[in-house]
């Protein structure tokens, strides 16, 4: 079986989903299957910025609902940049 590692761009990915009228509540697990049948999924990054809590707490919060539910169940890797 072939071997897979899944980059996700989380800003573009959201924005993506939005742009066309699609929830942005993703069952990540459902959509990784779904990318990945007919190969070994090795990894998966995330890549996102992580805003202020301070400056914004409305993205904040909703970039870690997202990187919460990503360690709880260790679906990615995460990659975070801060915001500046």
């Amino acid at each position: 079986m072939e071997k897979a590692i899944v980059f996700i761009d989380g800003n573009n990915f959201y924005h993506g989903l939005k742009s066309v009228g699609l929830s942005t509540q993703i069952d990540f697990k459902k959509f990784l299957y779904k990318l990945t049948q007919g190969y070994q999924l090795i990894k998966t990054y995330y890549y996102n910025s992580l805003y202020h809590q301070e400056k914004d707490p409305q993205k904040y919060h909703n970039v870690k609902k997202i990187v919460d539910f990503l360690i709880q169940h260790r679906i990615s890797l995460l990659k975070l940049t801060p915001c500046i």
